[in-house]
């Protein structure tokens, strides 16, 4: 659809990508009305790829992606020495890095059997809600409304182990408000939906779903070894960080 300098964004599109980004000042953005790449959102961090011109010799390392209005999609990255823009109405050939993909889906598909694991141990740790999550390499967590005291960190390890060893199938699903809120383990205070519309839904089979636009693997076993961090409380709140460990 375009290429513009990020420099030249406007303030609020600028914005989408908040943290001070190294090189801005030569970064461009190019907009499509159409992406392969996930945005980030969710708590999962966007795609990195490449984009290359369907009919000349030019290569866009794209390295930040955020959903803007009027379904349009930035692309934040720079063009390789000696490439030319893009120019607006060609095609271009979309490749993302699948091995962070992979890491991504990863991570954000423990979170959710992290979640979950706290659930299914609620008899130990009654009155506590999931709120929201992190999926972020080295920065991963799922934060609950309620206090979970640290002893419990041996059974909670124990049990995403369980669950992760069980090859659960994540599924897919579009549900309405009613749905939700009767299927998913947790929705998110103020989440709303136009009248008649639905909401993608991610479920570990048999031990529940969230609400979630997110990247996954297909089915528990694919996260790897899940390793509990710290459980830290603070304020009626909960936040237990978590990594998975490399495979292969």
């Amino acid at each position: 659809m375009s290429v513009t300098p990020f420099a030249e964004l406007p303030e609020a599109e600028q914005a989408l990508f908040k943290q001070q980004l190294p090189g801005a000042a030569t970064a461009s953005v190019v907009v499509t009305s159409e992406t392969i790449f996930y945005p980030q959102g969710g708590g999962q961090p966007s795609d990195v790829g490449t984009m290359q011109s369907a009919s000349r010799a030019s290569t866009f390392d794209v390295q930040h992606v955020r959903n803007a209005p009027q379904k349009r999609t930035l692309h934040l990255g720079t063009f390789n020495e000696g490439s030319d823009h893009f120019i607006a109405g060609e095609e271009v050939k979309q490749s993302i890095d699948g091995a962070k993909r992979l890491l991504y889906s990863r991570l954000h598909t423990a979170g959710h059997i992290l979640g979950l694991a706290v659930n299914e141990l609620g008899p130990l740790i009654p009155d506590v809600v999931d709120t929201k999550a992190q999926h972020y390499p080295d920065a991963a967590y799922v934060e609950f409304r309620g206090l979970i005291d640290g002893k419990h960190k041996d059974a909670i390890q124990e049990k995403t182990d369980e669950l992760v060893s069980r090859r659960l199938p994540v599924r897919l699903h579009w549900w309405d408000m009613d749905e939700l809120h009767k299927k998913c383990a947790a929705v998110l205070d103020g989440f709303t939906l136009p009248e008649g519309e639905k909401a993608r839904a991610v479920e570990i089979e048999g031990i529940g779903a969230y609400p979630c636009g997110g990247t996954h693997v297909d089915d528990s076993s694919g996260v790897g070894k899940i390793v509990v961090g710290k459980i830290k409380r603070a304020k009626g709140m909960t936040k237990i960080s978590y990594t998975v460990e490399p495979t292969g």
